[in-house]
């Protein structure tokens, strides 16, 4: 049996993203037709930060060894770097146009996403900021899985699903 317990967001727009950092306890979800990050505490369910960080975000991955989480903005074709304790603003990771999900490596230090719009799956150097790899996965690039244990990235599209090498 669940127990659900909504928690309401005062004045969001679509929500979009979400992902639970179990080292800091806290949830964070972003805002498809807004422009807000909340960052809510996972014991109490209260919002403790809503940062306005830009139009339209997606998905969201974290970075516990420098206590960062990312967050993908399709329209800008980039992937902003918070702190994720005040959300302030880091640095910024080109992506492909329309980045969506997001999954951060943290034995390579590489950020793995998908670009909707254009099809693709891209890996970049989370130091440098350079796009490392860049495959066609077809249209509608929708999520990204990195799985640690054998080093190997999975992108899903309207085409299928693609084991990237």
């Amino acid at each position: 049996r669940f127990n659900v317990r909504p928690v309401r967001l005062r004045g969001a727009g679509r929500l979009y993203g979400i992902r639970v950092n179990a080292k800091n306890r806290k949830l964070y979800i972003s805002e498809w037709l807004g422009d807000s990050l909340y960052k809510i505490d996972l014991a109490t369910l209260k919002v403790e930060k809503r940062k306005h960080v830009g139009y339209c975000l997606c998905g969201i991955a974290f970075n516990d060894k420098d206590g960062t989480v990312m967050v993908a903005h399709p329209y800008r074709s980039r992937i902003d770097v918070l702190d994720a304790d005040t959300l302030e603003f880091k640095k910024s990771l080109h992506a492909g146009f329309g980045v969506r999900d997001i999954q951060f490596d943290p034995i390579g230090k590489k950020v793995h996403c998908v670009n909707f719009y254009d099809g693709t799956y891209n890996r970049i150097d989370y130091g440098t900021g350079k796009i490392e790899k860049t495959v066609r996965v077809g249209k509608l690039a929708r999520g990204v899985f990195f799985d640690e244990k054998t080093g190997r990235a999975f992108a899903v599209s309207s085409c299928g699903i693609f084991k990237v090498k």
